[in-house]
């Protein structure tokens, strides 16, 4: 073959072939006389690895403890064989199971869907988990139309100040997330075993070839070496949703294309839905802001919704009034209620608290940013003329709207980490946006190839050096005449 004569003319070896020569070395030769071998992970074990193993045990009878779940065995692209795993006791007799039953992670409404879920493969093991944790709706649907976006900002605060994994199949799906805040971390789930956080969100659940579960088809070759725990259609695709869903310890948020599910969820909501939240997206053309409403009954009324709807408006409304005038730290959520005529138990079925509603704003900004960048990018303009309408547009409309000055100025009395966390929002928005026309740029030639992240980070900061913390007040002109010198002897061609 081709890779073994380049291997060959490099004099280079590869990781199977360390494991290979490894076995032919302690079989001419021995080893270290070991006591014991412990192994993690051994539901990825491969059949080169093993014979490694059972060459050591021949030249030193050390025992052997190995620790792992079939139901995690994920990583059949580096030559893993489950078989291995199921025939531990044909592979090493005399040997003793030890099943660990007692989980502290995952409350039991959860461990009942992903046991049912992973045994639909008859070649995984049975095994019944138990754990004191409860959670009636482990896992919430939110259903979108084209893109995560539409519920992105509602998942964004139902996740606020808990740790939050943003899980999905492939390193580029980073892509569809249009911000992280401080407590998301993106990881694919391969990089997430063995991890675990207080939510999970899990994105490109999708019925395509590159999602979940991935149809790209493996060669016509892997059927000779398959394992025959494999032959069940998707099988390691299923464990890999497997351990998606087990890596929370309270909720699950599945985001899902409302017209191409993927199987897995179609699979899910067939068999679990009284473990399951959905939430579908309903607006009015009447009413400027979406509301969300979960809804584990499909019959609630229409007019319902609309009135629900109405009253969150009006808090929203009352509340930026208040805000605006008053500050954060004088008006009360009794003031809100009195102002848009509700109760404070309606305006906490909406929002838990007034940090909720701050985070709320912030976002509300965000999205109106956005629509700033959508206007200016239509423009037929040079990259470099094009970037600096949006950033002078952007920082403009900041230092002008009322409510982002308010909460600036009263930054010291926002509880601990709001202000910040609403700040730091912004401006990741505001860099993300310059990273996306740096890279756009760079592709047709306008922009010199660089680190777009750490470019978006120094024209931003200088931007804002100039707009709001220069000490000789500048114009738009002269600012405009600043920067472009900057850029054009900078990263821009």
């Amino acid at each position: 073959m081709d890779y073994e004569k380049t291997l060959k003319s490099k004099k280079q070896i590869d990781f199977h072939d360390m494991i290979n020569e490894s076995t032919k070395i302690v079989k001419k030769t021995g080893i270290y006389q070991y006591k014991y071998i412990i192994i993690d992970e051994y539901q990825d074990t491969s059949l080169n690895k093993v014979e490694l193993i059972k060459e050591i045990q021949n030249k030193t009878n050390a025992k052997l403890m190995a620790v792992g779940d079939d139901w995690q065995s994920i990583y059949g692209f580096t030559g893993s064989n489950l078989d291995i795993f199921i025939d531990f006791l044909k592979i090493f007799p005399n040997s003793k199971i030890i099943k660990l039953k007692q989980t502290y992670r995952n409350p039991k409404e959860l461990l009942k869907i992903t046991r049912k879920f992973i045994c639909k493969n008859p070649s995984q093991i049975y095994k019944r988990l138990k754990t004191k944790k409860t959670n009636k709706y482990p896992i919430h649907i939110y259903y979108y139309d084209k893109s995560i976006k539409e519920v992105w900002d509602k998942i964004a605060i139902e996740t606020s100040n808990k740790d939050t994994l943003i899980l999905s199949r492939n390193n580029k799906d980073i892509n569809q997330i249009p911000y992280l805040v401080k407590n998301m971390h993106f990881l694919t789930i391969h990089k997430s075993k063995g991890l675990e956080s207080e939510n999970t969100v899990i994105i490109n659940l999708e019925n395509n070839y590159n999602s979940l579960p991935s149809k790209i088809k493996d060669s016509e070759y892997l059927k000779y070496v398959k394992p025959k725990t494999d032959n069940f259609k998707y099988a390691e695709e299923r464990r890999l949703f497997y351990v998606a869903l087990t890596r929370c310890k309270n909720i699950n948020y599945l985001l899902v294309k409302k017209d191409n599910p993927s199987i897995f969820i179609e699979e899910l909501i067939k068999n679990y839905s009284k473990y399951i939240k959905i939430h579908k997206k309903y607006w009015q053309k009447n009413y400027k802001s979406i509301y969300y409403t979960s809804i584990p009954n499909w019959y609630t009324s229409i007019s319902k919704r609309v009135v629900c709807m109405s009253k969150k408006e009006k808090v929203i409304e009352s509340a930026r009034a208040l805000f605006c005038k008053y500050g954060y730290k004088k008006v009360s959520m009794d003031e809100i209620a009195k102002k848009s005529g509700v109760t404070k138990k309606t305006i906490y079925s909406y929002f838990k608290d007034k940090n909720e509603l701050v985070k709320f704003f912030a976002y509300e900004e965000i999205e109106k940013m956005k629509s700033i960048v959508e206007k200016t990018e239509k423009r037929k303009l040079p990259a470099i003329e094009k970037t600096h309408n949006i950033i002078y547009n952007l920082l403009e409309y900041r230092k002008e709207e009322e409510l982002l000055n308010k909460f600036t100025e009263e930054a010291n009395y926002l509880p601990q980490g709001i202000a910040d966390e609403c700040l730091e929002m912004l401006n990741k928005n505001i860099m993300s946006e310059i990273k996306k026309l740096l890279e756009k740029g760079i592709e047709n030639g306008e922009v010199k190839s660089c680190d777009t992240e750490l470019a978006s980070f120094l024209i931003y900061k200088l931007y804002v050096a100039l707009m709001f913390e220069w000490d000789k007040p500048l114009d738009k002109k002269e600012v405009t005449e600043n920067i472009m010198s900057f850029l054009k002897s900078g990263v821009f061609n």
